[in-house]
């Protein structure tokens, strides 16, 4: 007959769940578990983002099939080959960060590339905890490179580059360079987008605070109506002197804003206001890029001709004008007498709306700027 501790250490062995599969993990750790359902880890998958999904498929189509070879190494982690197979359909599995036991980042490699999964579904986390302090999976060691708060992070969010070798997605040098991030007491990834939050990590859990696995990112502004992270990220304030507003902005997080997939810009909208009310001057009025280049924060890349193009076609970047890690800057418009007052607005678009129209997804929300932050100022 067995014992109890027998079949303890069996349990433990060969795990009794499918670590694959969040909903497993769900009965001992739903609070983690509700936040991650929330998460832009959650809609990893093609078929659940249309900005990737889109992005995906033109590209597929452009440049070869082997370009999905490429996107899966972050996106679908835990079933690379066939990302369509339940643990690839459910993107960033709690098992694709959480049975990771080592990350190795090296240059040229990405996602999936860069981990060491274990065996016999042992997880690990940030904690030193029992081997078999769960019934139904074994704990590893705990994960360095989850307890730095950015090595696992950069496996994904790091550098990339375009066909051509043109700079990407940047997020990770940009931290890297960035003052905030040094020291003892730097900021890390999880600083802003896992802050700690009340109450355990669900039914397991004896901590009074966790990490929220919202992994807080722009999308929330679409999808649950929450701006806190852009709003956190950075400042605004305005002035006017003589005939000249003067805006300021100020870029607090440790990466440049915007940051993350090189479509995404920012846009400072100014709108003037008479003594009556009515719209007396604006910035601009149709294409901020064309009226008032220096209003948008964005990078921009040509193709072989020199015309505006997605980074994955292009030739080159020529633009860069997002707000570097740390960076203060003020934008000056000279405006009319008339003025009496300003509404100034700084909108989100998660990609440009050319972009918008190529992939067919223009009548998306995802397509449409969201105001993240507002400020009147009276003359």
């Amino acid at each position: 007959m067995q014992t109890e501790q027998t079949r303890a250490t069996e349990t433990v062995d060969k795990p009794v769940i499918d670590v694959d599969d969040p909903e497993a993990c769900k009965a001992c750790h739903a609070g983690v578990y509700e936040e991650w359902t929330e998460s832009m880890h959650s809609r990893a998958h093609h078929d659940n983002d249309p900005i990737y999904g889109n992005m995906r498929a033109l590209r597929m189509k452009k440049q070869g099939e082997q370009v999905a070879n490429q996107c899966v190494k972050c996106h679908n982690p835990r079933s690379p080959s066939a990302p369509d197979e339940p643990a690839g359909k459910v993107g960033i599995s709690c098992a694709a960060c959480h049975q990771v036991k080592a990350v190795h980042l090296e240059q040229g490699k990405v996602g999936v590339e860069t981990l060491v999964y274990d065996t016999d579904g042992v997880m690990h986390s940030g904690r030193e905890l029992p081997r078999d302090a769960s019934p139904v999976h074994a704990l590893g060691a705990p994960l360095a490179a989850m307890q730095d708060g950015q090595t696992l992070c950069l496996s994904c969010h790091n550098a990339t580059k375009t066909p051509t070798g043109a700079p990407a997605c940047t997020t990770g040098p940009e931290f890297k360079s960035s003052a905030l991030s040094k020291g003892d007491e730097g900021q890390t990834c999880v600083s802003c987008h896992m802050p700690e939050v009340e109450g355990a990590a669900g039914a397991v859990g004896r901590q009074e605070k966790h990490r929220s696995h919202k992994f807080l990112g722009p999308h929330r502004a679409w999808y649950q109506d929450d701006k806190s992270i852009l709003t956190q990220a950075v400042d605004m304030d305005a002035e006017i002197k003589d005939n000249t507003l003067h805006v300021s902005l100020k870029n607090k997080s440790v990466h440049a804003f915007p940051s993350g997939f090189p479509g995404r810009m920012v846009v400072v909208k100014v709108v003037g206001l008479d003594e009556h009310n009515n719209v007396a001057w604006e910035n601009f009025t149709e294409n901020a890029m064309k009226e008032s280049p220096e209003s948008v924060l964005n990078k921009v890349y040509h193709d072989k001709e020199g015309k505006p193009v997605a980074a994955p076609f292009a030739e080159k970047m020529v633009r860069d004008n997002r707000l570097k890690a740390d960076e203060s800057r003020s934008l000056e418009y000279v405006v009319p007498d008339n003025v009496k007052a300003f509404k100034i607005n700084m909108l989100y678009f998660l990609l440009p709306p050319p972009l918008s129209n190529t992939l067919g997804i223009e009548a998306l929300p995802e397509a449409k700027p969201v105001v993240f932050m507002s400020k009147d100022v009276m003359r």
